[in-house]
């Protein structure tokens, strides 16, 4: 499945698989084998580094028409940059790879640029054509390059951006440092991103893409998890902020009463009615919100979406259904488990349920999510591929790590817990009043006592009373299950 040569899975044409390439990482994670780490890191550069990337304006295209990552398709979506975002930071927190922050500094620079409706929404996408033509607006000739940057800069530029007189694609220059992916020395760097804003600036004045201004609950909420993750991993508040305004307006805007929500709204009006991947995404998007704030609110928001997951959706064989039981008479109502373009509506619905049984405690949350997983068991073995977000909230449920956070911690014991946190890990502050299970091994911990505890599946780390001890254990813990 991995292409060795150039990162990612399987040929032309080339999708990003982020879930897939979050497994792999997982498996390293917990397995130690640097293979699954190597395919994961691969991918991630050569996409970075690829015309699939706006090396301009930040944000990824849906995927490439080759099997380099050079010619994209030049739509761009709020899903595919929610997941890469999130990706990206994943493996960051674990390599410190700079060129993956960057990455994440400007794309989600360009979701609050130019992908923001009025009110903090999220906007669905950017069109590929402007102009009549697909890509006008993104690619260049060596001419125009020249008259932007002059002579000097021009050359230097291009040796480093693939920028030739005949092209890479059709004639024209699609930027890309595909030939160059090491960084240069920091003068250099520099010197680039003086040239790429003073492109940026020249591209403005070109005719712009459409945008599809609608707001899609689902795709809006995978983007708030990103961004809030992102916030504490990266230490950026406004982060946060934009995560927390966009989670209020599908709230204001998509509430249909009754808890419900809308599946989309534009321009004052709300579309139809919210489906399972709604429900699922929002949930999920509350609980990090919660972990990153602390905010009881929106756990409880979380909660209320799930018990409607099953009022609602609920299916006598198990699993759930997209539609409501109350929407649209259909022939047949689907239960979509295998991922697409976004991940599956019940792969979302068994990460909320893991997650709220984690962060409540609550026994009803774990019973459900078992009845999920059992439900679709013999699907792993007809196509585990499109599995990935059913597989990665499975392991979870069955191989919890938690970072619980006791008594009156500093800040640089909560920035070290985010920073170094595994995949899937949730990180917890454990006040007088934070409810957990009666069997979770972290039951009888002193919560009084400022430390950081470390509970992987049922066994608990002693007290850690420092930043630099909680970062050594999580970094001790690479490979664990192989170890045990």
């Amino acid at each position: 499945l991995v292409d060795w040569r150039h990162g990612g899975m399987g040929g032309a044409p080339k999708f990003p698989h982020t879930g897939m390439l979050m497994l792999l990482w997982r498996a390293w994670w917990r397995q130690g084998d640097v293979r699954y780490r190597d395919a994961v890191l691969l991918a991630l550069r050569h996409m970075a580094q690829g015309g699939i990337y706006d090396h301009l304006g930040g944000g990824f295209s849906r995927y490439a028409v080759d099997e380099r990552w050079l010619v994209p398709h030049f739509e761009k979506m709020l899903y595919d940059n929610a997941l890469m975002i999130e990706l990206y930071t994943l493996v960051w927190a674990q390599s410190r790879h700079p060129l993956l922050a960057q990455r994440v500094e400007e794309t989600i620079g360009w979701v609050g640029r130019e992908m923001l409706v009025d009110g903090g929404g999220f906007a669905a996408s950017l069109d590929a054509d402007s102009d009549g033509e697909e890509g006008r607006f993104y690619v260049w000739d060596a001419a125009e390059i020249l008259d932007s940057l002059g002579a000097e800069d021009a050359r230097f530029f291009g040796h480093v951006y693939d920028v030739t007189p005949s092209g890479n694609w059709d004639g024209k220059v699609i930027l890309n440092r595909l030939n160059a992916l090491e960084p240069l020395d920091d003068d250099d760097e520099r010197r680039l991103a003086r040239c790429r804003a003073t492109l940026l600036e020249a591209r403005a004045r070109r005719i712009r893409p459409g945008r599809d201004d609608k707001t899609l609950a689902d795709w809006s909420a995978l983007m708030v998890a990103a961004l809030a993750r992102a916030a504490m991993v990266f230490g950026r508040r406004d982060w946060l902020d934009l995560a927390q305004t966009a989670f209020d307006f599908v709230c204001t805007h998509m509430d249909a009463g009754d808890g419900r929500l809308y599946h989309s709204y534009r321009a004052g009006r709300a579309g139809a009615a919210g489906l399972l991947e709604d429900y699922g995404a929002m949930g999920v998007a509350a609980c990090h919100l919660h972990m990153a704030t602390g905010k009881a609110d929106y756990l409880a928001r979380a909660m209320a979406w799930a018990d409607i997951i099953e009022a609602q959706f609920a299916d006598p064989r198990g699993g759930y259904c997209q539609t409501a039981a109350d929407g649209e008479r259909l022939i047949a109502r689907p239960r979509p488990v295998q991922d697409h373009a976004t991940p599956s509506g019940n792969g979302l619905a068994a990460q909320l349920l893991v997650l709220l049984h984690r962060l409540s405690g609550t026994a009803k949350w774990q019973a459900r999510a078992a009845k999920l997983f059992a439900a679709f068991g013999g699907e792993v073995a007809r196509n585990f591929f499109g599995l990935a977000t059913l597989l990665a909230a499975f392991e979870d449920s069955h191989h919890p790590v938690d970072i619980l956070l006791a008594g009156d911690i500093d800040h640089a014991m909560l920035e070290t817990a985010w920073r170094h946190a595994p995949p899937g890990a949730i990180i917890q502050r454990l006040r007088k009043d934070t409810p957990l299970a009666p069997d979770h091994p972290g039951a009888a911990i002193d919560r009084c006592q400022a430390a950081a505890h470390v509970c992987a599946g049922m066994t608990c780390s002693l007290p850690l009373g420092s930043a630099e001890a909680l970062a050594a254990h999580l970094e001790a813990m690479h490979g664990w299950q192989t170890k045990t």
